[in-house]
């Protein structure tokens, strides 16, 4: 199990690159942080508003 690599030599080993660098993840990351982030501003409003429902204060 200790050399059981698939690679007998470093000089046969290849490297596979993905678009995870390209400039449409940077975008799709925060969108991803806006559509998580703008439900605690809503949760945070409503819960305001009932709180001051409830004491009374319109």
């Amino acid at each position: 199990m200790i050399n059981s690599s698939p690679f007998e030599a470093w000089e046969t080993a290849t490297v596979i690159f993905t678009f995870a660098g390209s400039g449409g993840v940077h975008f799709w990351f925060w969108v991803m942080c806006i559509l998580c982030i703008v439900p605690l501003f809503v949760s945070l409003k409503a819960e305001n508003a009932i709180e001051k429902e409830h004491n009374g204060k319109h």
